[in-house]
């Protein structure tokens, strides 16, 4: 309809009179747009050469709940697992549509049980932190902890800051439900797992467990390192922390 309003609108209330040889280059730059608009005109919008899930994600961010539920739901019957596992959130939290919590938390530990990559890594991660927060009734350290070792195994960053923090604090028993006991040395081993992957807040306490000797053998130069990399990402505590230990060590110089 914009390309047909566009020709009608140059066609006739745009016409002027022109010299030939005007005319012709006229005539052959009408052809041309001419062509071109009905290029475009039958080609796919641009949305439709997006997944299914990726044009859901699109309704989503625009505040189409339902459209994005419908569209995840087609997705997830066509087998895509990223939308299996946003279809899961969505039916969890009620978004565009009714609360479908038992059916959302059954895709995503079926999704957990995978070997799909990010998917998978997403529903092991969420899933651990459904349980270690309580949400809908089922509060476990131990299943969350489990979950999150599951995604921490495959590179999934937060889940590795999540299982150094448990074993970093422990979890206290809940009932029959038993806690977690403080492990610092693992505690220390995920926190440099995720470290090296850029995590900033694992590089500030992995800095402070080797300055303190907490999990680790104490080790000033790995102290430093850390607490660099986490100084050149921006972390105020950081930077200031090396200020410290530069007045500390100078201090003891003399």
């Amino acid at each position: 309809m914009l390309s047909s309003r566009f020709l009608q609108s140059g066609d006739q209330s745009c016409r002027v009179r022109l010299p030939p040889q005007r005319r012709i280059y006229h005539a052959l730059f009408t052809a041309i747009c001419c062509t071109l608009l009905t290029t475009f005109a039958s080609a796919a919008p641009f949305k439709t050469s997006l997944s299914l899930n990726d044009q859901a994600v699109l309704a989503q961010q625009q505040g189409q709940l339902k459209r994005a539920r419908l569209l995840f739901e087609r997705a997830a019957a066509a087998g895509e697992a990223l939308a299996a596992y946003n279809l899961a959130i969505m039916r969890l939290q009620g978004e565009g549509g009714t609360k479908q919590r038992q059916q959302g938390w059954q895709m995503l530990e079926a999704l957990a049980a995978t070997e799909l990559g990010q998917p998978t890594q997403l529903a092991q991660f969420a899933l651990g932190r459904l349980y270690e927060n309580g949400r809908y009734g089922r509060q476990s350290s131990l299943q969350a902890l489990e979950y999150y070792r599951q995604a921490a195994r495959q590179g999934h960053v937060e889940a590795q800051v999540s299982v150094a923090l448990l074993y970093f604090s422990g979890a206290p028993a809940r009932g029959e439900i038993p806690g977690i006991p403080e492990d610092l040395r693992l505690a220390a081993y995920w926190f440099e797992q995720a470290a090296q992957q850029g995590d900033v807040a694992a590089q500030y306490i992995l800095a402070s467990m080797y300055e303190h000797g907490h999990g680790v053998t104490g080790n000033l130069t790995a102290a430093y390192r850390w607490y660099h990399a986490a100084a050149l990402q921006g972390d105020v505590a950081a930077i200031a922390k090396l200020q410290r230990l530069a007045v500390s060590e100078r201090t003891a110089s003399h």
